[in-house]
């Protein structure tokens, strides 16, 4: 909820917005940027509170190589498909059609991975082998 007050952080403008309005025993407030970057940030409970200021801020044009994730984080065996390709997973041989509960929800989870992998190759213009 904006709280109609401004401020001016390290000569970005910010306004004031109430995270949890109507909360009664805990909370959070920020100033945010016009973009939505948040330049302050305070939290407070029943316990006690802590305030967060930005110690710096650098606006700049950002590659599409700084924004790709981890090669790691897209690999299949991090989802527990150790020794499984994406072409692998993508084709019946990985899950028979008789196959217990285990292997339908990884099918079902290889889906998923697969989807988000063509999605990422999308945006971000690269293939994972």
């Amino acid at each position: 909820m904006d709280m109609e007050k401004r401020d001016l952080i390290l000569g970005e403008d910010c306004a004031w917005f109430d995270r949890t309005p109507n909360s009664a025993d805990a909370g959070l407030r920020q100033c945010l940027t016009s973009d939505g970057i948040p330049l302050v940030d305070k939290h407070w409970s029943g316990w006690g509170g802590e305030t967060f200021i930005i110690v710096a801020l650098t606006r700049r044009t950002v590659s599409l190589e700084e924004l790709q994730p981890p090669r790691d984080y897209l690999d299949p065996a991090a989802g527990g498909f150790a020794g499984v390709s994406w072409d692998e997973m993508a084709s019946e041989r990985a899950c028979p059609q008789k196959a217990g509960r285990e292997c339908r929800m990884r099918a079902a989870t290889s889906d998923r991975l697969s989807t988000a992998h063509s999605a990422l190759e999308g945006v971000f213009g690269y293939r994972l082998k």
